[in-house]
């Protein structure tokens, strides 16, 4: 850009002879989250960590982790986790419904939201990256795993 004067008819694209310098700023790496930021926004997600790591003020240890689910069969439990995919359907009444599949750190579940919880938290799944979900872990009819009946959804508790 500095030899631009010196070329001929390119003198009007800076005020006089000057030549520019650029400022000084000493090159630093960033930190592990702004390359995560980074990379979701040039790729869509990350790929140097766990999607999540995007949330570390996030209260991981005060949720029951997804791997654990298995030992609370019938019981209340909350999680945490990002949302991954989602869809809607009907019931038999006609009502919407929705499924979510939420991940953590651990593991994916995929949770119901009955038409009455569809009607009272389904805004919460779009409206925050990282939700907690008070729900009841149901087994399968044949034992083979579980899914987990959300009973509330909100914003993730986090670190003051």
């Amino acid at each position: 850009m500095a030899q631009w004067t010196s070329i001929a008819g390119q003198g009007l694209l800076l005020a006089g002879d000057e030549k520019p310098t650029l400022p000084q700023i000493p090159p630093q790496e960033p930190s592990q989250i702004e390359r995560l930021k980074a990379e979701q926004d040039i790729l869509g997600f990350p790929v140097a960590d766990h999607p999540l790591a995007l949330f570390p003020n996030v209260r991981w240890d005060s949720y029951c982790p997804i791997i654990n689910l298995k030992d609370n069969h019938r019981q209340r439990v909350s999680i945490a986790g990002m949302i991954i995919e989602d869809r809607i359907h009907r019931q038999e009444n006609g009502r919407p419904m929705k499924f979510i599949s939420v991940c953590d750190a651990t593991g994916i579940i995929e949770c119901e939201l009955f038409a009455d919880a569809y009607r009272r938290f389904g805004i919460e799944t779009v409206r925050n990256p990282v939700v907690e979900i008070v729900g009841k872990v149901m087994p399968f009819a044949n034992g083979n795993g579980h899914t987990l009946q959300v009973q509330r959804i909100a914003k993730a508790r986090t670190v003051s």
